[in-house]
């Protein structure tokens, strides 16, 4: 949920998320494996370390108006929390490409030693 900070005599909107931490936590799990660890909520940890915040500040030339500034504020703080999302993303496809490249690694070796043994036995009963 989005909160509105209004300062009508400076003519600033400021909007952030109530629980920007855990938001993030729950698009992690959309991903459903077991990469959400000890590292991610590190990398969660860190990229909460400057919460999202969208800032609308009214021109000394403008009119202050309250939705407006709302609209501006909510679609800067969308953008920052977008950019979040993209970068967590990125995160785990990374850690689920290296964890799908160790299973790829030892279904090779497992396959490589079954065909030695396949290989030895053939040899064997020539």
């Amino acid at each position: 949920m989005i909160e509105y900070f209004i300062n009508k005599e400076n003519g600033v909107v400021v909007a952030k998320f109530d629980d920007e931490q855990t938001d993030l936590i729950q698009a992690s799990k959309a991903f459903k494996t077991n990469v959400f660890d000890i590292s991610l909520s590190y990398f969660i940890k860190n990229l909460m370390m400057n919460p999202s915040i969208g800032k609308a500040v009214c021109s000394n030339e403008d009119t202050f108006d309250e939705e407006i500034g709302k609209k501006i504020a909510r679609n800067k703080l969308l953008l920052q929390y977008n950019n979040k999302l993209e970068k967590l993303y990125d995160y785990i496809l990374n850690r689920l490409e290296i964890n799908r490249q160790k299973i790829y690694k030892k279904q090779l070796r497992a396959i490589k030693k079954q065909f030695s043994i396949n290989q030895f036995l053939c040899e064997s009963h020539k």
